[in-house]
């Protein structure tokens, strides 16, 4: 409990300082600290976050809201048998230890959207400040060189795990040869329908859009590759059109030929 003092008082100083980042490293050892000592530690840490996710810069909201997003599927991965067997009629909307599996994922769904609302401010910050607390191993600024970037792919992530994602009806949305493999350019125009704007497959073609759309008028080549490559990768995997993807990845080179890139 000492270390939970110690802990609290870090936090009262990053919030007089406004130290975001430093911030969001205390409230991780918080949790930390908690689920040592607390044996009904996700109450508690719940409870904390949501008192957390409206507090701060933008900044701090989103990185914290992506990580309330990360919390939730890591409960329901660990607890993915129990949920299952859950039903609708047994949910507790404020309490998330009673949710179903639906309600578990249109929830993560909802959080990592979230955690996009303000993409304006989110593109002007730069990896560096938040990148170390939000994604394991280093960050590589080159191709994710804001804040967008990370919490962005986060989203797509999340969204491309099929374990994450219940059936969904095949007329809500369907991503034809033409529009996937479109040259980046016109990509970012097409304007994708869907009966359903929280489909999967529909969230990830929007997320591609705005992220190449980004990269490309601030000419960011590396970055814009880098984004266009996965937006390219995530089109195979649906349509499994090989001679196009190919085709693609061929004219990209030669393109390029005298850009590094690390793929």
């Amino acid at each position: 409990r000492d270390a939970l003092t110690q802990v609290e008082g870090i936090l009262n100083t990053a919030e007089e300082e406004n130290n975001d980042p430093q911030y969001i490293k205390g409230l991780f050892y918080w949790m930390r600290y908690q689920q040592v000592i607390e044996e009904k530690s996700d109450s508690l840490i719940w409870d904390r976050m949501m008192s957390e996710k409206e507090k701060g810069s933008a900044a701090r909201k989103a990185v914290w809201t992506s990580f309330v997003a990360s919390f939730i599927q890591q409960y329901y991965e660990n607890n993915r048998w129990q949920i299952g067997n859950r039903t609708q009629v047994e949910i507790t909307p404020n309490d998330f230890k009673t949710w179903d599996a639906r309600t578990f994922l249109d929830q993560i769904k909802t959080y990592y959207i979230a955690s996009l609302d303000a993409p304006e401010s989110l593109q002007q910050m730069s990896t560096k400040d938040f990148g170390s607390i939000i994604v394991k191993g280093n960050v590589d600024q080159m191709y994710r060189p804001t804040l967008y970037d990370i919490l962005a792919f986060r989203a797509i992530t999340f969204f491309q795990n099929s374990a994450n994602i219940l059936p969904e009806p095949r007329n809500e949305f369907q991503l034809t040869t033409d529009q996937g493999y479109a040259e980046a350019a016109d990509f970012v125009k097409i304007d994708f329908e869907s009966t359903n704007p929280q489909n999967s497959q529909h969230q990830i073609v929007r997320l591609f859009q705005d992220l190449i759309k980004f990269h490309e008028e601030a000419n960011n080549f590396y970055a814009l590759t880098d984004a266009n490559l996965a937006r390219l990768s995530f089109v195979h995997q649906q349509l499994k059109q090989e001679d196009r993807y190919r085709r693609h990845l061929e004219k990209l080179i030669k393109e390029t030929p005298d850009k590094p890139y690390k793929g």
